[in-house]
């Protein structure tokens, strides 16, 4: 997906199937990209989703920032979140 138009679109349609079912809870956590060895960059700051549970890993989230503000969110499969290191830092519900 691209822009913040086709992003916010996908996102408000996900926000009804949340909260019209009460098993996708959404799960959020603090991560670090662990690239693989000889990787030319350094880890990158990201979130992890998950649904269901916090172990039912369903996307990265990249953000690139600028003078202290987001400009742009990348919702990825690829890292995939299973290889990002973790923080077990959740939002507080």
């Amino acid at each position: 997906m691209n822009g913040k138009a086709e992003v916010g679109q996908y996102l408000r349609s996900k926000m009804v199937t949340i909260r019209s079912t009460p098993s996708a809870k959404v799960f959020a956590q603090l991560a670090e990209t662990q690239p693989y060895p000889m990787y030319p960059n350094p880890p990158r700051p990201c979130v992890v989703l998950g649904q269901g549970s916090p172990e039912d890993l369903t996307a990265t989230v990249l953000f690139e920032v600028s003078d202290s503000c987001i400009t742009a969110i990348d919702l990825c499969i690829i890292p995939p979140p299973e290889t990002t290191r973790r923080s077990n830092l959740f939002p507080i519900e």
